[in-house]
C-alpha cells in the first residue's frame, strides 16, 4: 500500500507530494513532473538525438543488463563512470535537480520492446554506499521491481530516489517501442 505525503522537498525548494513504499518506509522516494517541460523535452531530444546539436549522441550494444553474462541486452550510453565524465553529452538538468555533492556513475539505458515481460536478475549499480535516482524518459508498461517486490512503474518524468545497495531491477515493456531511463549514482 501506498500512502501519499505532502513534502517539503530539498531537491525542489516546495510543497510536493512524494510516496513512500510500504515495505521500504521513507527510504524510496517517487517524484513526478520532475523537471520542468522545457527541460524534459530538451534531454529527450538528446538522448534520441532529434537535433543537428545531438546528432552524434551514441548509444552501445551491451549484452547484459544487470550482471555479466545474464542473457539479457539493452543499450547503453556512459555519461559518467567511476567518477569521470565519460560523454560529451550531459544530462546537467538532472544532475542540477538532484543537487548533488559528487557522481560516481550516469549510464542511460535503453530497452527494445519484446512480446513479453522479462525480469533480469536482482542488481546494485555500484557498490557506494550512495544514492540511485532512476529517472523514466518515456511511460511504458515496464517498471522497476525491487527486491520485496515493490514496483515503480515507468512514468515519462518521474525519478524514483533510493539507497544504492537496494537490490532492483528494471523491467522491459511490451506495450511501447522502448523503455529508456537514465540511472545516477551519486553522493548528496
Amino acid at each position: 500500500v501506498r500512502h501519499q505525503v505532502l513534502h517539503k522537498s530539498k531537491l525542489l525548494g516546495y510543497n510536493i507530494p512524494l510516496f513512500f513504499l510500504s515495505k521500504m518506509n521513507q527510504d524510496i522516494q517517487i517524484i513526478d513532473n520532475f523537471l520542468d517541460d522545457n527541460e524534459y523535452q530538451i534531454l529527450y531530444d538528446l538522448m534520441l538525438a532529434k537535433t543537428p546539436r545531438t546528432e552524434n549522441f551514441k548509444w552501445s550494444f551491451c549484452e547484459q543488463t544487470a550482471l555479466d553474462g545474464d542473457g539479457y541486452c539493452q543499450f547503453v550510453h556512459l555519461f559518467w563512470w567511476n567518477y569521470q565524465r565519460e560523454s560529451d553529452y550531459q544530462p546537467d538538468v538532472l544532475y542540477d535537480k538532484l543537487d548533488y555533492f559528487e557522481l560516481v556513475r550516469c549510464k542511460a539505458n535503453l530497452q527494445l520492446k519484446d512480446i513479453k515481460k522479462i525480469t533480469p536478475p536482482f542488481h546494485v549499480d555500484v557498490d557506494e554506499d550512495c544514492k540511485t535516482a532512476i529517472f523514466y524518459m518515456n511511460s511504458n508498461n515496464g517498471y522497476t521491481l525491487f527486491e520485496n517486490g515493490d514496483t515503480i512503474e515507468s512514468v515519462k518524468n518521474r525519478v524514483v530516489i533510493f539507497p544504492s545497495q537496494y537490490m532492483h531491477t528494471g523491467v522491459n515493456t511490451t506495450d511501447s517501442k522502448y523503455r529508456m531511463v537514465i540511472n545516477v549514482n551519486y553522493f548528496d
